[in-house]
């Protein structure tokens, strides 16, 4: 865009006043000041997807090791969805079997969740969780529209 946005000034400088350009050394100034500024956003934008991408593989991480623990004490999760609020904030929606929702397992799950939260969350990283039985009466159109589009999917699959 900046070599656009120079060779109009250029061009509208040779048809209104031939007799004045820019000089050659700030002519290159410019394009100097340009080309920095151009590494330092793209320098911050790298260190944004950075850092996104170390707190999704950590959220990742939490959800295979909740996952695990679940199973230990027989409470499986039929759907985990995944709502991101910003770089360093997550919730996950845990979808179970009504029967594991009703059952006295769904404490030890609380329970886990309590210690994951407590163990994890910082000033740089937050997850959240909500559980939910599943039924015929989920909207899973109103769970995307809530912001929980993606699915955890296990790599052994």
């Amino acid at each position: 865009m900046q070599s656009n946005q120079m060779f109009q000034d250029d061009l509208l400088n040779s048809l209104t006043n031939p007799n004045w350009t820019k000089n050659n050394e700030e002519a290159v100034k410019e394009q100097a000041f340009y080309d920095g500024f151009q590494k330092g956003l793209d320098a911050s934008q790298n260190a944004v997807r950075e850092y996104f991408s170390k707190n999704l593989k950590h959220a990742t991480k939490i959800t295979e090791k909740m996952i695990k623990e679940f199973k230990v004490i027989d409470f499986d999760c039929e759907s985990v969805l995944l709502k991101i609020h910003n770089i360093d904030s997550f919730e996950l929606l845990l979808i179970v079997n009504k029967n594991h929702f009703l059952s006295e397992s769904r404490k030890s799950a609380y329970k886990i969740l309590r210690e994951i939260k407590k163990k994890h969350n910082n000033i740089e990283f937050n997850i959240d969780f909500l559980i939910m039985p599943n039924g015929d009466s989920i909207n899973r159109d109103l769970i995307k529209a809530e912001g929980f589009n993606l699915r955890y999917e296990p790599k052994s699959r």
